[in-house]
């Protein structure tokens, strides 16, 4: 949401559709009322309706903000009520309300980010509220937000305990999926490797450019080069779509992949400065997007 906010093409005709909006996604899951006050940093109330105002003061803002948006939310319903309506004719949408909107950063115009864990990764992963991310020492390490940067575990490397492999390289690439299996293309070994309820097993022995597992549980790899996406069927790989059979202008040399609960492909062609879409439900020609 926060990234459609900021898009500088996005078009409206009255700010009240883009709280609408919001209300939308609020209404999904109870979990996101304490975004609500990050989401609205930067509105301008005084041009939202009535309507929408009383149903913004029944909500508790949260955030970096969130009584100071209160207090801005029942000053512009006491102006309001004593204006009239605008009119759409004359009415002037302030584009500035939808810019640097960000959930995660408190929607500030500067965008500060901060420290969470002093540890080099060179792959992040989300699964299950935690964080896993490789280091450049051959571990994975989990980590929760809000927790204190000592709480962060080992999962797999240096003093864990795993059945098998436990010597990944300096450069690995990181998956997981909906089960909590952990795939890892170790690329200093030029190998994929799952890890699995203390135990690990090498699927692979090539070297693996970038992986994802889809939300359905399918785990899609590039290999080196990055002109053929394969997805791991059982215990093989089976090519899904292979650059050199397409036509001259629709090559690829994929880079990174990210894969829909529908199983559409997202490709990154970094040779040719464009993303792709592949959905082998219908047609393995991509089209750009």
């Amino acid at each position: 949401l926060a990234r459609i906010l900021k898009r500088s093409d996005l078009c409206l005709s009255r700010e009240e559709s883009v709280l609408k909006g919001i209300f939308n996604w609020l209404s999904v899951s109870k979990d996101r009322n304490s975004s609500l006050g990050m989401l609205l940093q930067h509105v301008d109330f005084q041009s939202i309706s009535v309507e929408n105002l009383l149903r913004l003061g029944r909500f508790t803002l949260s955030g970096p903000a969130g009584g100071h948006l209160q207090r801005e939310v029942n000053e512009a319903l006491r102006v309001r009520q004593r204006k009239r309506p605008q009119s759409s004719d004359d009415f002037q949408p302030k584009r500035r309300c939808l810019q640097h909107w960000s959930p995660d950063l408190g929607a500030s115009s500067d965008a500060l980010g901060r420290e969470v864990l002093s540890a080099p990764c060179s792959s992040l992963c989300w699964h299950e509220g935690g964080i896993y991310a490789t280091d450049f020492s051959g571990n994975i390490l989990c980590w929760k937000p809000g927790d204190a940067a000592a709480n962060a575990r080992r999962v797999v490397g240096q003093s864990v305990a795993v059945t098998g492999i436990n010597d990944l390289g300096q450069y690995c690439e990181l998956a997981i999926s909906p089960t909590g299996e952990v795939f890892v293309g170790d690329q200093d070994n030029a190998r994929l490797v799952s890890f699995e309820n203390g135990s690990s097993r090498v699927l692979l022995g090539d070297f693996v450019r970038t992986l994802f597992c889809s939300p359905a549980g399918v785990l899609y790899v590039l290999l080196s080069g990055g002109r053929v996406v394969q997805k791991l069927v059982g215990s093989t790989l089976q090519t899904v779509i292979d650059a050199e059979t397409l036509p001259a202008d629709l090559q690829f040399e994929g880079y990174a992949i990210a894969v829909t609960k529908e199983e559409v492909i997202y490709l990154l062609d970094m040779d040719n400065y464009r993303i792709l879409r592949i959905d082998p439900a219908e047609s393995l020609k991509p089209s750009v997007v």
